[in-house]
């Protein structure tokens, strides 16, 4: 069975971008570096840092109710957020606190901030057993009808 890209546990929104024409780590560092400038511009709330959850997933701003991570497999990289509070007061794992209110109310600024840096999103809308992905473009509102594509674990893409 395949593997596809990684992306933070318990996340509460994400969004798919490719990068398989990156040729060199400076192309990864200026992408990184101009998410935590944007993202930190607009939300004055986020701050840099540099910590890894497990081994793929690169946790780069955060503020006291989210955390926000990129991670990359086979040409396809995944930036994901999730809230800093998983559980209510009673000990129950819901995410749906401030962190998840915050997400909510700003994810949409996120996706056109990614969007501008990047270039298209997609949205991963199922799988295959072999660790195939099947994603949609994800678009804002003013952008018209979605395309999709299939993307497997060799940065295979074609369009479906």
């Amino acid at each position: 069975m395949g593997r596809s890209v990684s992306c933070l546990r318990y996340f509460q929104e994400r969004t798919f971008i490719d990068v398989s024409d990156y040729e060199d780590s400076y192309q990864w560092k200026d992408l990184l570096n101009d998410l935590r400038a944007e993202i930190g511009e607009k939300y004055p709330s986020m701050i840099t840092v540099d910590r890894w959850e497990d081994r793929e997933d690169h946790i780069f701003l955060e503020n006291s109710l989210a955390e926000i991570a990129i991670s990359e497999f086979g040409g396809l990289a995944c930036i994901s957020i999730r809230p800093k509070e998983l559980t209510d007061i009673y000990g129950n794992e819901t995410g749906t606190g401030f962190g998840g209110k915050w997400i909510a109310q700003t994810w949409g600024g996120l996706k056109e901030i990614i969007a501008g840096i990047a270039g298209k999103l997609y949205i991963k809308t199922g799988a295959f057993s072999n660790g195939e992905g099947v994603y949609v473009e994800d678009r804002l509102p003013e952008q018209g009808k979605p395309r999709s594509f299939c993307h497997n674990q060799m940065g295979v893409t074609w369009e479906v």
